[in-house]
């Protein structure tokens, strides 16, 4: 998705509601979730930059260490 910020601002402006709002994630995309009016729940993922395996694995580990 080429604008995450525009297409999660256009889905709460239809109703949609907040579930995680956009954030810069360590995978290095930009990252939202919003449930539809029906209560689905959607993911949208916009690439910003590759993160090299190295910086990958040891967010992992913080994470879960």
């Amino acid at each position: 998705m080429p604008d995450v910020d525009a297409a999660y601002a256009r889905a709460i402006t239809a109703g949609s509601t907040a579930f995680e709002p956009p954030h810069d994630a360590f995978w290095g995309d930009r990252t939202a979730q919003f449930l539809d009016p029906s209560g689905h729940r959607w993911a949208i993922d916009q690439h910003l930059h590759d993160v090299p395996a190295d910086e990958l694995a040891a967010h992992v580990a913080a994470m879960f260490g």
